[in-house]
């Protein structure tokens, strides 16, 4: 369990979990220098607690600050989680890319006209991907086989 709200800042992390992972609280980077990566071989959940409360526009260029940043991969299903009731989830975007390879529910309900879950595409991740966490075990395969 991830819990609590934390500011990986500037850092760079990989993590890796054989097992499954629950988000409790906001994961957020310094733009164009932080990276987070999270492998899970089961399933990842975001906490309902997550998000914003107020229904408005998330989008980039109407809201600051995302709930999540990051690569976020799952080998079981990725779940946005939900309270479970008409219009009482809170809303959630995601800066980054999720993958799930059981699936990803989509499960929270809000009102109004903005969108429950809304996830924001950040290609400069996918390229320090390949910088942090696969560059450095190609060199070595090939310097050292």
């Amino acid at each position: 369990t991830l819990s609590g709200n934390i500011d990986i800042g500037a850092r760079k992390a990989i993590v890796l979990v054989d097992g499954n992972v629950t988000i409790t609280g906001n994961l957020r980077l310094t733009d164009n220098q932080g990276f987070l990566v999270i492998l899970a071989g089961g399933n990842m959940s975001v906490d309902p607690g997550v998000g914003e409360a107020v229904y408005q526009d998330i989008s980039p260029t109407a809201y600051a600050n995302p709930h999540l940043e990051g690569i976020f991969y799952a080998g079981g299903t990725w779940d946005t989680g939900t309270v479970g009731g008409a219009g009482t989830d809170r809303q959630l975007r995601v800066d980054g890319t999720v993958i799930g390879m059981g699936g990803v529910s989509l499960r929270r309900n809000t009102e109004g006209v903005y969108p429950a879950e809304y996830f924001n595409f950040r290609p400069e991740l996918t390229v320090l991907l390949n910088e942090v966490g696969l560059r450095r075990k190609t060199t070595q395969e090939m310097v050292a086989p």
